[in-house]
């Protein structure tokens, strides 16, 4: 079951050209151009992330990686 919260996964692949690529095919527009716009917004925007594993944990961050 996906986790409303995250609709986008908790990963995905910049490809350079201003997209992201994620899981299940999905591809994100990344308007990022310098990183602490990428933080703001992977953190903000673009719906990455995961639940916590267990109840006293804390949701897991987006990850972004470069191709």
């Amino acid at each position: 079951m996906t986790d409303p919260r995250f609709p986008h996964g908790p990963l995905a692949v910049l490809d350079g050209d201003g997209s992201a690529c994620g899981v299940d095919g999905i591809v994100l527009d990344c308007p990022a151009t310098t990183t602490p716009e990428l933080v703001e917004w992977t953190l903000r925007e673009s719906g990455l992330g995961a639940a916590k594993l267990h109840r006293n944990g804390k949701d897991s961050d987006p990850l972004i990686e470069g191709e």
